[in-house]
């Protein structure tokens, strides 16, 4: 058995997918795998940034309005003089001549004839070409994740592709013949199964895609899910069946398919039983069976190889310290990870922390890491508290 930061420390390196060239518009929540380069400056004029005048001269108040330039038109060959201007809109191209823009609400207007209400400064109102980026230069570096924010610049940029890291291909196969899938009849001694589809629903909430599968309490039945899962997933999950009962199959397949084990058993409450294991380049998590483990696992270890596959910073959920707003005795010798209600700081350690309970689980927003290398936390202490997705 080893500690949490050893079992972390596994998960620290791992090398990121294969590269793949996608549209832009699919690419959110993917990490890019080179730079991102912009062929235009941008904007690729120079740009007024407000509805009203374009003006030939910041030293007169009276102009004649000349032409009109609404977004879109070329206005690259429109002759402008110091006593002229142009009706200008956001957006549009300023016209060569033109050294400020006077916006709308300082302009009598009267005909052709406008006279500014007070004075502007040069190049006032006008964004430069290439204000934004130029032309060659790098706008998203190699290793960013790509935000809906980021798909906006790179469309203005007129890109349409970029290379990213392929996403993790994932399966969570569900062990036990106890199991009955929600919705049909529960006979006497049976269970709804539900691991599947918290872990699913964990990974979809994150970006990543997720198959289940369910395989029956039999060695050649697990042995046989995990070889054509190996050749198709690049992780690998099981749910239940990795603990040392006598109906649970995992370890004992994982040795016959020949999948490294990494490590197995992690000194922590909950989810002790967890194993990590490679074959190639697939990764193998036996999970827990007990739900509230389950899930726990997930997100402080498997997060972290999915983020690694992706070729982004693997960096687990995001933490914050807070501080305690009760006294808390860790019972064991074993690391805890309790669900909480964290706010304004103050963490609030929820009743029902059972491995199998997940009522507790549905209501937290986040899970506080308390380790094993001492007993008591005192009220005000500050902790380790890793933040659920909302």
């Amino acid at each position: 058995m080893i500690a949490v930061e050893q079992a972390l420390g596994f998960l620290s390196d791992i090398s990121p997918n294969n590269v793949e060239e996608i549209n832009v518009a699919q690419s959110v929540g993917h990490t890019l795998a080179q730079d991102a380069v912009t062929k235009i400056d941008h904007p690729p004029f120079n740009q007024s940034a407000m509805d009203g005048y374009g003006i030939g001269s910041i030293e007169l108040v009276d102009f004649e309005v000349v032409d009109e330039v609404p977004a879109g038109k070329a206005a690259g060959s429109i002759s402008l003089s110091e006593n002229e201007a142009v009706r200008i809109f956001t957006g549009a191209m300023v016209p060569p001549g033109v050294v400020a823009v006077a916006q709308q609400e300082i302009v009598t207007v009267n005909g052709l004839q406008i006279h500014l209400n007070q004075s502007v400064k040069k190049w006032k109102n006008i964004r430069d070409k290439g204000e934004q980026t130029s032309k060659g230069e790098v706008v998203l570096s190699k290793g960013t994740k790509i935000s809906p924010a980021a798909v906006g610049l790179l469309s203005g940029l007129g890109l349409t592709t970029v290379h990213v890291y392929r996403k993790p291909n994932v399966v969570i196969i569900a062990t036990g013949d106890e199991l009955v899938t929600p919705g049909e009849k529960l006979p006497q001694g049976k269970i709804y199964e539900s691991n599947t589809f918290a872990f699913q629903s964990a990974c979809s909430q994150l970006g990543f895609g997720c198959d289940i599968q369910q395989v029956s309490d039999n060695l050649e039945n697990t042995f046989e899910i995990l070889e054509e899962s190996l050749n198709k997933y690049d992780v690998v999950a099981f749910s239940g069946g990795i603990s040392v009962g006598k109906y649970d199959y995992v370890g004992e397949a994982c040795k016959r398919a020949n999948v490294e084990q990494v490590f197995y058993k992690v000194s922590q409450k909950p989810g002790k039983p967890l194993y990590y294991g490679r074959n190639l380049s697939t990764h193998v998590f036996g999970l827990p069976g007990n739900p509230a483990a389950m899930l726990t696992c997930f997100y402080i270890y498997v997060l972290k190889v999915l983020q690694g596959l992706c070729g982004g910073a693997i960096l687990g959920l995001p933490h914050v310290d807070a501080n305690l707003k009760r006294d808390y005795y860790r019972k064991g010798d074993r690391a805890h990870f309790l669900k909480v209600q964290v706010k304004n700081d103050e963490i609030e350690i929820l009743e029902g922390q059972s491995s199998a309970m997940m009522h507790t689980f549905a209501i937290a927003n986040g899970l506080a890491y308390f380790p094993n290398t001492k007993d008591n936390f005192s009220k005000g202490e500050q902790v380790k508290v890793y933040l659920l997705p909302t």
